[in-house]
């Protein structure tokens, strides 16, 4: 399962999460140490705004439209860490 969200005013795919990591895919490369808010919205229609640090960026392929960014997480909730465990675990 993934889960849309938003960085900035680009979109954005949420794809796993595991222990303190989020791996997402956008359109916008982010440097490593880079800080990231991922905006989301929780299934009661509540938003969610998920902080963290990106790891680095990479493209799957070289015609990739999207790169997949990978960011440590430094805000969550353990109620907001289960959930996404849930959906993206």
């Amino acid at each position: 399962m993934t889960l849309a969200a938003r960085y900035g005013e680009t979109e954005a795919t949420l794809v796993r999460f595991a222990g303190e990591t989020l791996t997402f895919e956008g359109a916008r490369a982010l440097a490593p140490g880079t800080p990231v808010v991922l905006v989301t919205t929780r299934d009661d229609g509540t938003s969610l705004s998920i902080e963290g640090r990106a790891l680095g960026s990479r493209k799957p392929t070289a015609e990739a439209p999207r790169f997949v960014i990978q960011a440590r997480l430094v805000n969550l909730t353990k109620l907001d860490r289960l959930w996404l465990t849930a959906r993206l675990g």
